[in-house]
């Protein structure tokens, strides 16, 4: 199996939360180093379609301009981004889809045997899901290589 670092400018995720979770953040490493690189963060309940013709509806929950680094360089350090004022609450047992977008490229990890849709990694509370991105009209599988924020919910 080969594992490899790449740049998208698009990509998109699903997590299962395991428990009731707020995500509060998306951190991850840039590919090209800009002086204004456009990053833009959307959510959806449930599953996304990892198609050209999807219906999926998305809701903005993040646009900004940053100042990106490089991932080559070797000082690369994860840009996190902050959902201030917007609650993504994601009931336990259900899942919650990620678009992300950045002129900069979001750097991820592709294999060769990976499938959209498996599980990438998990902790008490989340399982990511292998995502995708579009690459020459067809859908890719990726792993998002970054750090999902999220605050605990206690049953009230």
């Amino acid at each position: 199996e080969e594992t490899m670092a790449s740049g998208f400018d698009k990509i998109k995720f699903t997590i299962l939360a395991k428990r009731k979770v707020a995500i509060t953040a998306l951190s991850f490493f840039t590919k090209d180093a800009l002086e204004e690189s456009n990053v833009k963060i959307s959510t959806m309940a449930g599953t996304y379609t990892n198609s050209l013709f999807s219906l999926d509806k998305w809701q903005n929950v993040l646009g900004t301009t940053v100042t990106t680094t490089a991932y080559s360089t070797g000082t690369a350090s994860l840009m996190k981004f902050e959902f201030e004022g917007i609650q993504i609450v994601v009931e336990g047992g259900q899942c919650q889809s990620f678009e992300v977008y950045s002129d900069s490229a979001i750097m991820v990890q592709m294999s060769t045997n990976m499938t959209e849709g498996d599980v990438a990694y998990e902790d008490d509370a989340l399982q990511i899901f292998t995502g995708g991105v579009m690459e020459d009209h067809s859908p890719k599988p990726i792993q998002f290589n970054g750090v999902i924020g999220y605050d605990g919910l206690a049953r009230v």
